[in-house]
Parts: structure tokens; sequence; C-alpha cells
């Protein structure tokens, strides 16, 4: 159910500026290739 909510706000990601943003997912997405989610 949280997961639901969460999706259905955006995740809150209003909050965040365009540069937040942008650091957030070259974060996220060199986690994701270190854990073989998907490759660079």
């Amino acid at each position: 159910a949280a997961t639901k909510e969460l999706v259905a706000t955006g995740f809150s990601l209003g909050a965040l500026t365009e540069a937040e943003h942008e650091q957030l997912f070259a974060l996220l997405r060199k986690i994701r290739i270190g854990a073989g989610d998907f490759s660079g």
C-alpha cells in the first residue's frame, strides 16, 4: 500500500530542484549499474 501511495504522489520529487533531480538520477544510475540491474 505504501509503495502505491508513493508512486501516486511521484515520490514527492517535486520538492527537488532540476539540479537535484540530475544528481539523484546520476547516483541511482551508478548504484543500479553496480548492482547489475542494467549495463552502463
